[in-house]
Parts: structure tokens; C-alpha cells; sequence
């Protein structure tokens, strides 16, 4: 369960794993050799599903502008052909990955989630994604009041399977 660039002792949740393979795909598909945060905020926008995707939804009515500034922010690479791109992890999505853990050990969870993940990227000040929430008027404390909301909200038979 762990996809990751094998930096947690945390196994992470199904939808976070489906997070870092869609980030993956989101940078080949822009011929990009390289896999930053901004492609964890791409994939959990694109997924549309998940605890994150659920606090973005919640804090932000406008998710096509988001997704739209996000894209801009991205980019593409140069025209060449993605099928032989393999990228790799730059230092601030391994960092994002790192923070991710501490955030679900912060919370006590057995596993990392695309709540963690988000949580995560806001933690990172220096990151695309960061800015390009904070735009959009999200916090890091509005973001883990949400997180917190999100969780507790979810009914019995679900806290045991991750929503994340």
C-alpha cells in the first residue's frame, strides 16, 4: 500500500495512493520529468472524491477557477513524447509526503489520506499549491478545522475504511 517515493513508515490510504499515481500522470501528460506538489493538488482536484477533495469542495465554490489557476500554474513541458517520460520526485513533493506523515501522526491516523496530503501541501508555504490556495482564501486552519469536520462526520462503518 505504500506507492509513494518510500519516505513513510505510514502505509497511505487507497484514494492517497490513487493520488500519487494520478500526480504522476498529470506530470507525464504534460511532459514533465518531474512530479511536484502541485501534481497532488492536480489529482485530488481531478479525482473528485476523498476527504481532500471534499474540504476544497466545502471551502471553495468556485472549483473550476481553482482547477483553472492550479492548470495555469503547472504548465506543460516541452513537446516530446510522455510515454518514455519516468519522472521523478522533486524535493518539495517528497517534503510534502514527509509533512503528510507527521500530519497523520499529529491526528493519531494509521494511515495517510488525501486529508494528510492536503494538509500537507498548506504546510508548505513555499509550494505552488499553497499559493495558489491561498488565493482562493484557504488557510492552513481553515483547511484542518474542515479536515476535522470531514472526519468526524463520517457515519460508523465508514471510520474504518478510510474516506481518504
Amino acid at each position: 500500500m505504500n506507492t509513494g517515493p518510500g519516505i513513510s513508515e505510514l502505509p497511505y490510504s487507497p484514494r492517497a495512493e490513487q493520488v500519487i499515481r494520478k500526480a504522476t500522470k498529470e506530470a507525464t501528460d504534460r511532459n514533465q520529468n518531474f512530479i511536484g506538489s502541485e501534481h497532488f493538488l492536480m489529482a485530488i482536484i481531478r479525482m473528485q472524491e476523498g476527504a481532500a477533495f471534499e474540504v476544497i469542495n466545502i471551502l471553495n465554490s468556485k472549483m473550476f477557477d481553482l482547477s483553472t489557476s492550479l492548470d495555469m500554474e503547472i504548465g506543460r513541458g516541452p513537446d516530446q513524447d510522455h510515454h518514455q517520460l519516468v519522472p521523478s520526485y522533486t524535493p518539495r513533493a517528497k517534503k510534502v509526503l514527509s509533512l503528510a506523515t507527521k500530519e497523520a501522526r499529529k491526528y493519531s491516523h494509521k494511515y495517510i489520506g488525501t486529508e494528510n496530503i492536503l494538509l500537507a501541501i498548506m504546510a508548505d508555504e513555499e509550494g505552488v499549491p499553497f499559493k495558489v490556495l491561498t488565493s482562493f482564501g484557504f488557510t492552513y486552519e481553515k483547511v484542518r478545522n474542515c479536515v476535522l469536520e470531514v472526519l468526524s462526520s463520517a457515519k460508523p462503518d465508514q471510520q474504518s475504511t478510510p474516506k481518504t
